[in-house]
């Protein structure tokens, strides 16, 4: 009995300083408890695990995504990371989150996506209905922003 009193405290203290965290990182109490039920149904209909997610969410917060944004972003880039491995979550959210503090598109960042399986220049080019050769003039006069 001592030992799972033990864990059950541990936990709860867990509980307690990840509360705190998504509180400080999200700006109020109000929208981290907010933030962590989201990510609760997230992780239902995910592969991935509320720990990741959690994580995977205090990395975007940490950057300046604003907290309303937080399970928008991770749901696009969980579903990314579903359809090019599971296991290249983490480096989608790092290169996601170093072009939100970049606040631009550098070719270090559109490797890091290519590298893990996502065609960005082509996604770009589709979405905005020009040639892969007109969005790679248009990053490299810097018109990214």
């Amino acid at each position: 009995v001592g030992s799972l009193g033990k864990k059950i405290l541990n936990l709860a203290g867990e509980a307690e300083a990840l509360a705190v965290s998504f509180e400080v990182l999200s700006g109020s109490a109000e929208s981290g408890k907010s933030m962590l039920l989201q990510i609760e149904r997230l992780a239902a209909k995910t592969p991935f695990a509320i720990n990741e997610l959690e994580e995977m969410a205090k990395r975007l917060l940490a950057v300046g995504v604003g907290a309303e944004e937080v399970i928008p972003d991770l749901k696009v880039l969980g579903e990314i990371a579903a359809g090019v491995g599971k296991d290249k979550f983490p480096r989608l959210v790092l290169a996601f989150s170093q072009v939100r503090t970049a606040t631009k598109l550098y070719g270090s960042e559109l490797r890091q996506f290519r590298e893990n399986g996502v065609p960005l220049l082509d996604e770009l080019a589709k979405r905005f209905g020009v040639t892969v050769s007109q969005i790679e003039e248009i990053r490299r006069r810097n018109w990214f922003r």
